[in-house]
């Protein structure tokens, strides 16, 4: 028995070997430490563009949709539309509550990730999006779009929850 043992466990004068010895382990687990410190600070950066970029897109469809509240209402710049008192996000035609997996009331859409406003402020009437995360604020201002190049501003209303002019760099919007 004991010769068959030999025979199966050493080719040679070499013993067979039965898994990892401890430095490949340790060069495997290092290797993959790496990685993830690299990927997961990638992964929150893409996750936090992709979320600015929908609150982007959310402003966008509020411009436009407003912009047809103000047209059907006879006005000719946002800002009026909101002094007469006539702007509410309940009168935007394309806020199906059914269909949008937002709350919808005359003053605000709240979503999982943003809360949307709208007001007027010495540049006139915006659309603004605040983060609930990190309280950055994203200002879209419609009737600045063809003059201004400054149309999106991005601030912050707090800095307590990491709202900085570096996240507004990381979002391409200036800081104000």
């Amino acid at each position: 028995m004991k010769n068959i043992y030999n025979k199966l466990c050493h080719i040679g004068n070499q013993r067979l070997r039965r898994g990892f010895t401890l430095t490949e382990m340790l060069t495997v687990v290092l290797i993959v430490g790496i990685l993830v410190s690299i990927a997961i600070p990638q992964y929150r950066r893409t996750i936090r563009r992709s979320r600015i970029n929908e609150a982007i897109a959310m402003l966008d469809v509020l411009a436009k949709t407003s912009e047809r509240l103000m047209i059907s209402k006879g006005y000719k710049t946002l800002t009026a539309l909101n002094a007469a008192k006539e702007f509410s996000f309940k009168r935007v035609d394309m806020l199906d509550t059914n269909t949008l997996p937002c709350s919808v009331s005359s003053t605000e859409v709240n979503c999982e990730d943003f809360t949307y406003t709208y007001g007027a402020d010495t540049n006139g009437f915006y659309l603004q999006a605040k983060q609930k995360a990190t309280d950055a604020l994203l200002k879209l201002y419609p009737d600045r779009w063809s003059t201004h190049d400054d149309y999106i501003t991005c601030s912050c209303e707090t800095a307590t929850k990491g709202c900085d002019s570096d996240l507004c760099a990381l979002y391409g919007y200036p800081y104000k």
